[in-house]
């Protein structure tokens, strides 16, 4: 059942009426019952309800449920994304940007300027064209396999790894050797910076999704799915939910940087 309107205007209160996802922090408005209809954005579910949809577990109480502790404030366009691709988006992973949203908003962090974080905007262009074309060979391979069954499990492994290891990912985030300016790919500009770390976070999920495939003798990746309500294509195998999202991200931050 959806949250109660109090839970909901409370949930986007806590992020300032900000998609709650780090690499969109798109302004949605905070509903207000005394407003009447608002569809600006959406209180989501992080563990759900019923048996069939996104993060299901049967140990939830059902008190639990519809608190705001389970609830994320999200755009209409996140919520769909998280639910649909649901194996590239944990529990953990979303009480993470939870926590994130509120301590960016309680302290003002986020700013839309594009020379925010020292460089001028046709640098930060310039960088994100290069970090496209850095993760380009890997949207490649993903895209191939999603459309012509291409690759193989274990090259799309092999250039994963390789992405990775270079990048400095670690976990949910950079090593010693992760984000500084020697790399000339790397954006400081923050809503650029956090959409770039999305896009690694998803290869890194995918390499560690990939590695227990191998580890198992398996080379195959699943294309098998269901259908929601929506119409929408819900993937059994973690690997391919996962490659959907990072092809979508990778997409999303191709057109907002080539139409700057």
């Amino acid at each position: 059942m959806p949250f109660h309107p109090d839970t909901r205007e409370f949930l986007a209160g806590q992020v300032g009426g900000r998609c709650s996802a780090p690499h969109c922090a798109v302004e949605t408005g905070t509903p207000s019952r005394h407003q009447g209809i608002f569809n600006g954005g959406d209180a989501a579910h992080i563990y759900s309800e019923k048996r069939q949809d996104a993060r299901y577990r049967q140990d939830i109480p059902p008190e639990y449920l519809n608190s705001h502790e389970n609830g994320i404030w999200l755009c209409p366009s996140c919520h769909r994304k998280v639910d649909r691709l649901q194996h590239a988006y944990s529990p953990e992973l979303l009480h993470g940007w939870k926590n994130q949203a509120i301590q960016r908003f309680q302290s003002n962090f986020l700013q839309h300027d594009m020379s925010a974080g020292g460089n001028s905007k046709p640098d930060e262009l310039r960088r994100a064209r290069n970090f496209l074309e850095k993760v380009r060979q890997l949207f490649d391979e993903v895209h191939g396999y999603i459309f012509y069954n291409g690759p193989s499990a274990a090259r799309i492994g092999y250039i994963t790894d390789g992405l990775v290891r270079e990048a400095g990912f670690v976990g949910m985030g950079f090593g010693i050797h992760g984000w500084d300016n020697t790399k000339d790919y790397w954006c400081f500009n923050p809503e650029y910076k956090m959409k770039q770390e999305e896009i690694l976070r998803l290869a890194s999920q995918l390499m560690h999704e990939l590695n227990k495939k191998t580890r198992n003798g398996i080379n195959h990746i699943d294309n098998a799915y269901v259908t929601d309500v929506t119409g929408e294509h819900i993937y059994q195998d973690p690997v391919r939910s996962i490659m959907q999202s990072f092809r979508e991200n990778y997409l999303e931050f191709q057109n907002l940087v080539y139409n700057s």
